[in-house]
């Protein structure tokens, strides 16, 4: 009879172990999906944080290659307008020249002549005639 007893209060403690692990196991789960939740959270937030950082960086990179075609056109309208000037036939004052090139950008040079002073103005621009995306360079060179 002792034996009967001593198994029947194993199986009492056998079931009641298990009713704690089912109780455990009922809230961990519960813990587990929070946790998860706010693991993903910091994986969407730091996610989002590098695709604005790397966004940013690829418009930085095309408006550098705007300017650099801006900044070209305006070189080549000094270029041109210099070399006109002195060797061709000299430009009179208040000349206006608008030129478009073949990379699709344009300038436009402006001369002010004051005596011996020559003064030109040239204003490149990439993507012309376009305010709202247009990257404008200028030179002014005075010989």
């Amino acid at each position: 009879m002792n034996f009967h007893k001593f198994l029947i209060n194993q199986s009492k403690n056998i079931f009641s172990w298990a009713a704690r692990q089912s109780y455990v196991n009922q809230y961990s789960r519960g813990v587990a999906l929070l946790l998860t939740v706010f693991i993903l959270t910091a994986v969407l937030s730091i996610s989002i944080g590098v695709f604005t950082v790397l966004y940013g960086e690829i418009l930085i990179i095309g408006a550098v290659e705007d300017s650099f075609l801006a900044i070209n056109a305006s070189d080549h309208g000094v270029e041109r307008t210099v070399y006109r000037d002195r060797n061709v036939a000299s430009l009179p004052n208040g000349a206006v020249e608008n030129v478009t090139l073949n990379s699709g950008a344009c300038y436009e040079m402006t001369t002010v002549k004051s005596g011996l002073i020559t003064q030109i103005r040239v204003v490149g621009e990439y993507v012309c005639n376009n305010p709202t995306r247009g990257v404008r360079r200028a030179f002014r060179v005075t010989y």
